[in-house]
Formats: structure tokens, sequence, C-alpha cells
């Protein structure tokens, strides 16, 4: 059980599970390619606290994905009714986890939708932006004309 401070670069994204007498915490690490997983059992329970495995030391592995670190986690004894830590029943725990990702992947593709509105709208501005310094540039160039149509016709009469 290793806590592994990574000050060169900030984790992506923590995913919590709550189970029945705690939580874990998964963090995936993209740029050092370093997974945690933390066991924060409840106050009372047994091995309070908690604790912390990285797969920088091989305690916990370095999955590809988090659907394969949830099914590590879940699969450990702290984490289940089997282990002195118990949770809940692995069906309810894999229920609470499966829904718990699932509102994970609709808060993504909400924030992910308003991050596409947000750049669309950054877009229209731009090119509104620009537009209306094309405009002001045309206005300038057709008063630069005017001008000088004014003068050559001044010089002929």
């Amino acid at each position: 059980m290793t806590e592994a401070p990574f000050p060169d670069s900030e984790p992506d994204v923590d995913h919590h599970i709550q189970l029945a007498h705690g939580k874990i915490r998964i963090t995936q690490n993209a740029k050092a390619d370093v997974w945690l997983v933390s066991w924060y059992p409840d106050e009372g329970i047994a091995g309070y606290p908690g604790h912390t495995y990285s797969s920088v030391g091989g305690e916990c592995p370095n999955g590809p994905g988090l659907r394969d670190m949830v099914a590590w986690a879940m699969g450990q004894p702290w984490a289940n009714r089997a282990g002195d830590f118990a949770a809940g029943t692995a069906n309810e725990d894999i229920t609470v986890v499966t829904e718990q990702v699932a509102e994970l992947i609709r808060q993504t593709e909400e924030i992910a939708a308003k991050l596409n509105a947000l750049r669309d709208r950054e877009r229209a501005a731009i090119q509104q932006e620009r537009a209306d310094h094309a405009a002001r540039e045309l206005a300038e160039v057709i008063t630069r004309l005017q001008a000088a149509a004014d003068t050559l016709r001044a010089s002929v009469w």
C-alpha cells in the first residue's frame, strides 16, 4: 500500500464508487500512465481510515480502462461481502457501480455537448468579429475610392 504523489502532472479524473460501508476512489493519471485505487471505509469499519494501491508499485493493475479498474477493485476482499470490510453483495455492488458508471457517462456526454455548444458559439462570435472587421475595412476602402473619384472629377472639370 503506497501513497504515490505525482507533482509533475495533475491526475486526470477521480471516479468515486459509493459502497454500503465506504467508498472507492479510482484515479488515472494518463500522462504518467498510473492508476491509484483508494478504499475509504466509513468510520468505525475495520480498516479505517483506508488505504491506497498504486499501479506503479504493482499493488493494483495498470488497467487499460476504468471498467477494468472497477472490476479489480470490486474483486478485492475489502470491497465485497466476502472480506472483513463487508460492503454489500456482489450483485448489489455491481448494480451500484453500473448505475454510477452510467451516470458518469451521462454527465460526461452532457459536458461534451456543452463544450461543443460553447465551441460553436465561440466560432460564431469569431466569424461575426471577422465579418465586422471586413465590413469596416470595406467601408474605409469605399471612402477612399469615393475621395479618389471626387478628386478625379474635380481635376477633369
